[in-house]
């Protein structure tokens, strides 16, 4: 048998990184929602500042996918999703309460076409460098061994970099 001597916590860590502008979340005992982080169709994950505003067609598959969880689940009140098509905030109303109905779910609650990462509005760097690969025929490592032949270290590569 083992015997722990000291602090000992229960608590478990939390970290998460925004696939558009790299930013790193971290704390304990946290989820997306406590960052304002949300996670696409796809499991992307991102800022939810970073969130495409979907076209009139994406707004009602929202909405329909809404009203479908909360029938099937007894949950929430369709009143205030009605009152939000009439006024035109129907937006808000979808991330206000698709957060909270889906708290301590790990359902995807934004769509792939709300995605940037999906659309291409962005493409993460690791993406982007298997396209260049692919495309021009040329592999990473001759790309390393380029820049080492023509950069004395690090710092040198970036200060040519800022030149432009």
């Amino acid at each position: 048998m083992k015997i722990r001597t000291g602090f000992v916590s229960n608590s478990s860590s939390s970290s998460f990184v925004c696939k558009v502008c790299e930013e790193i979340f971290s704390g304990y005992d946290n989820s997306l929602s406590d960052f304002d982080l949300v996670r696409c169709e796809k499991g992307h994950i991102f800022c939810k500042h970073h969130v495409l505003i979907p076209t009139e067609n994406h707004q009602s598959r929202m909405l329909r996918g809404m009203l479908d969880y909360m029938i099937q689940n007894g949950d929430g009140d369709i009143s205030d999703i009605v009152k939000a098509i009439e006024d035109g905030t129907v937006i808000d109303v979808y991330y206000g309460e698709i957060t909270q109905l889906y708290k301590g779910y790990s359902r995807p609650i934004v769509m792939l076409e709300e995605c940037p990462i999906c659309m291409l509005q962005t493409i993460p760097d690791n993406i982007l460098l298997q396209f260049i690969e692919r495309k021009y025929g040329i592999k990473k490592e001759a790309y390393i061994k380029e820049i080492q032949n023509n950069f004395e270290d690090f710092e040198a590569l970036i200060s040519s970099l800022k030149k432009g």
